[in-house]
């Protein structure tokens, strides 16, 4: 892993997945989490241009970059460097939009569960993954549904709206 400025990096032209509004409010949510807990995985960039002018364009993280150029970044960003030629660097870049699947629901709700077992606070979550209260407390009902339900929600026989509906009782038992 390489340290670099971020004057040093530039957005590739490639493929990028996510556009419009929604990628507008991911980086927005990505932005505030980096500033929370910083920046989790490292760009992955190659080296292009001449001897007199060398600069990195991004392979694999662009929302990461618009997110780090959001908060006015300051400090060194970690980048993996690859070589590849242009070719490599397209397919690359599109393997990495593509072959990232969200994660299930389910797994979000843990997810969010385990970060407050392990002491973060309620507020820290929130501004972490910019979450209204309303929406943390809708998470955290849903992370407390019974093993059955969410299996259930998991393997598709349940929708998001039938699921929401077993954490109306807290009785993992009765769910």
């Amino acid at each position: 892993m390489t340290l670099l400025s971020m004057d040093q990096l530039v957005p590739g032209d490639d493929v990028n997945s996510r556009t419009g509004a929604d990628r507008k409010e991911g980086i927005v949510q990505l932005a505030a989490s980096i500033k929370e807990v910083g920046l989790i995985l490292p760009l992955a960039v190659r080296e292009v241009g001449g001897s007199d002018a060398v600069y990195y364009e991004i392979i694999d993280g662009h929302r990461r970059f618009a997110a780090l150029q959001k908060l006015k970044w300051k400090e060194l960003v970690p980048v993996n460097v690859v070589v590849a030629d242009d070719a490599r660097a397209s397919a690359q870049s599109l393997i990495a939009n593509v072959e990232r699947l969200p994660l299930h629901p389910v797994d979000q709700h843990a997810a969010v569960e385990r970060m407050i077992e392990h002491g973060f606070s309620s507020d820290r979550v929130m501004r972490t993954l910019n979450l209204t209260d309303l929406q943390l407390r809708r998470i955290l009902a849903l992370a407390k549904l019974s093993d059955k339900v969410r299996k259930a929600w998991r393997d598709e026989k349940l929708d998001a709206k039938q699921a929401r509906s077993f954490s109306v009782c807290a009785d993992v038992k009765k769910q």
